[in-house]
């Protein structure tokens, strides 16, 4: 509604948001390329190459345990 030239006070109004949020998005929308969401960085990884190495060695020669 915005690249349509509309004001933020008729979005507002228009969609029942928060000022803020119309703001916020707003705001983000030139961080959007062609709409769409900009990935987010995944969790940092709590283990090290040797442990998953030592995870794939184990699940490999134990194929019939599970995590419990």
């Amino acid at each position: 509604m915005h690249d349509a030239n509309y004001s933020e006070a008729y979005i507002i109004i228009r969609l029942k948001l928060s000022r803020l949020a119309v703001r916020y998005t707003i705001a983000q929308d030139e961080l959007r390329p062609n709409g769409y969401f900009k990935p987010r960085p995944g969790q940092i990884k709590s283990f090290t190459p040797l442990d998953e190495r030592n995870i794939l060695r184990h699940a490999r020669e134990y194929p019939k345990h599970t995590y419990a």
